[in-house]
């Protein structure tokens, strides 16, 4: 079992566990071979063609198996492979001895034709194998039969199939124990030797309904929830995706529409492709029929029904080529619910071994389960019990006739929030309703009434201007941003203690056009260097200097604001907390109670009759 810690970066390397299984398989495959063709020993080399992805070798004999260092890589045996040579010589060291030859025996798989449902490449005539998976390294190999040779290749090919997926099944296996964050990452750091993945690899998340239903919709939302990134040694870390939401109503969605709609089309889809066009890197082209993921092959004309823009124009991300979508998807006899994607990005356009595209499919199926069922998309029974206790209070606050309706809100703004705060894991959390009050100059300027905050530093209770001049609106806060804008903001990536806090958050708002934008998509050029739009962090006063994250949901009933929800959390906090499509839901559940309960109460200068 892997321990709990996460590394958001590092080279595209082969992990101990990875290395013993793929050994033992290779020794377990080919042991009968070495004794009927009497062979000592024989040299395995494992590898995926046009990858960074680290080769694996080893040393197999009858009694055991030992990795080797090599002063060959794989893209060297594959060179030499791919000009027709077949021998790798081998000088020794000194003067003296005679050099070594090994005869290259090619262990290939069938390609992967991305273009096809499941069902459709099912059906069809499968092509030649192509897809170097590895090399024997054989010495003599004119002295084995031809029948040697074939079951030579046949036992170490599905050694390697078989290595794989198993070590994706054992990684799966041993740790469910782990929390969902660590296991996501360390699922993700093991793809490079499962699959090849060599820039990065990312979780893909729905966050709305239309999206999970699989319905073509505009209001369709996707999140990357985690990535990591495959940095070769001593190279700068590109910009990471995380956080970043893509709406299919949006232009700069790019090429994720096409593998949403794709996906909608024919569900069992395996692992759909996107290569970047060699002549113009703006263009992404969808894998179709007819299409070729060959490197240094003429480029094809692409129809233009199968090509995209990009989702994003981070310049320092344009050393990717090639884009994999593997569907995360969830179903019962009620039909498809769609979870999102395992996107792997690689440096080079390469072909995908069928057995890769299994691998993936396999891995979907068993990523679709562990997230289904998990906080980060459901409501557990936790979360349903704080909410039916919430209603319980909502509902005799709206009752009470002893009260007048300002003192009941803040009384039971009191009782909801010390309610929640024994039953959840944020370190911060507070409740605002909406006044209105006369300034000096005797207008009616909105306010946002902060009572019984719970972890904050300084206050008991607040009030916040939400109708405030555009020099005072960097002052004012997010909270009374959200309630202006009368959306949902996120705010993540806080750093840093004391006077040295600060974000790494690329959201840049626009108050006059109430438009919120991601830096990091197509849209955004230029928004960083504009004076015009600032950046979301610069509005946050945090109540708490140590906060990783802040969130505010404004309080809305028939449209209209009554209030803010405000959470704050740190880095070490529960991320199924905040994060997701089940804390989503649980937070804005939460305000929807909570707007009725204020609308029922008069917040906002209007009261509904409960008598009636």
């Amino acid at each position: 079992m892997m321990s709990d810690s996460i590394q958001y970066c590092g080279p595209p390397s082969m992990s101990v566990m990875g290395r013993d299984v793929l050994g033992f398989h290779l020794q377990r495959y080919l042991q009968n071979w070495l004794e009927q063709a009497q062979r000592a020993r024989i040299l395995i080399g494992v590898g995926f063609e046009h990858s960074q992805a680290r080769m694996a070798s080893f040393e197999v004999a009858c009694d055991g198996f030992e990795p080797m260092k090599t002063v060959w890589t794989f893209e060297d045996l594959c060179e030499i492979y791919r000009q027709g040579d077949d021998r790798l010589h081998m000088e020794p060291p000194g003067d003296d001895g005679e050099p070594v030859v090994y005869d290259l025996v090619a262990l290939l798989d069938v390609a992967h034709q991305p273009f096809l449902s499941a069902a459709e490449a099912k059906a069809q005539e499968p092509p030649e194998a192509s897809v170097i998976l590895g090399f024997a390294l054989v010495e003599e190999l004119d002295a084995l039969p031809s029948e040697a040779i074939t079951q030579l290749v046949e036992q170490a090919t599905e050694a390697i199939r078989a290595a794989r997926r198993n070590a994706m099944r054992l990684f799966f296996d041993e740790n469910q124990s782990l929390p969902l964050k660590p296991f996501l990452y360390g699922m993700m750091a093991r793809l490079p030797e499962w699959v090849g993945c060599d820039h990065s690899a990312s979780i893909l998340l729905t966050s709305s309904l239309e999206a999970m239903t699989l319905e073509a919709s505009g209001d369709a939302r996707f999140d990357f929830l985690a990535e990591r990134i495959f940095q070769p040694e001593g190279m700068a870390v590109p910009r990471r995706l995380v956080g970043m939401s893509i709406s299919l109503g949006e232009p700069s969605c790019g090429f994720i529409r096409a593998a949403v709609e794709r996906q909608m089309r024919a569900p069992d889809t395996v692992a759909q492709v996107f290569t970047r066009s060699k002549k113009d890197p703006e263009i992404w082209n969808e894998a179709w029929s007819g299409s070729t993921l060959h490197p240094g092959d003429e480029e094809e004309d692409t129809p233009a029904q199968h090509q995209w823009l990009g989702f994003h124009h981070c310049k320092e991300r344009d050393d990717e080529a090639m884009y994999t979508f593997a569907p995360m998807l969830a179903w019962d006899d009620t039909g498809y619910e769609h979870l999102g994607f395992l996107v792997l990005v690689s440096r080079s356009a390469r072909p995908i071994a069928q057995s890769s595209a299994a691998l993936l499919a396999e891995m979907g199926d068993k990523l679709s389960s562990l997230l289904r069922y998990s906080p980060l998309y459901m409501l557990n029974a936790r979360k349903l019990r704080v909410l039916g206790q919430i209603r319980q209070t909502l509902e005799r606050a709206i009752a009470d006739t002893n009260a007048d309706d300002a003192a009941k809100v803040e009384g039971l703004i009191g009782e909801v929030t010390s309610r929640l705060v024994r039953h959840i894991e944020v370190p911060s959390l507070a409740i605002a309703y909406l006044r209105e009050e006369s300034d000096a100059a005797g207008k009616s300027r909105r306010y946002l009434r902060y009572a019984h905050p719970h972890g904050w530093s300084k206050f008991e209770q607040l009030n916040l201007a939400v109708d405030v001049q555009p020099a005072q609106r960097l002052d004012s806060g997010v909270s009374s941003l959200a309630a202006r804008l009368n959306r949902p903001l996120v705010l993540s990536g806080g750093y840093g203690m004391g006077e040295a806090f600060a974000f790494k958050n690329y959201l840049y708002v626009h108050e006059e056009s109430g438009v919120v934008i991601d830096a990091r998509s197509p849209q955004a050029r230029g928004v960083e260097e504009s004076r015009e739009w600032v950046r979301l962090s610069d509005y946050y006063k945090p109540a708490r200097k140590s906060a990783y994250a802040t969130l505010a949901y404004p309080i809305t009933f028939a449209g209209r604001c009554l209030g803010v929800l405000t959470v704050e959390v740190e880095r070490h906090t529960n991320w199924l907390w905040w994060t997701g499509f089940g804390a989503q839901l649980f937070w804005e559940l939460f305000a929807s109670e909570l707007a009725y309960a204020f609308y029922a109460l008069g917040v906002g200068g209007d009261k509904e009759d409960v008598d009636a």
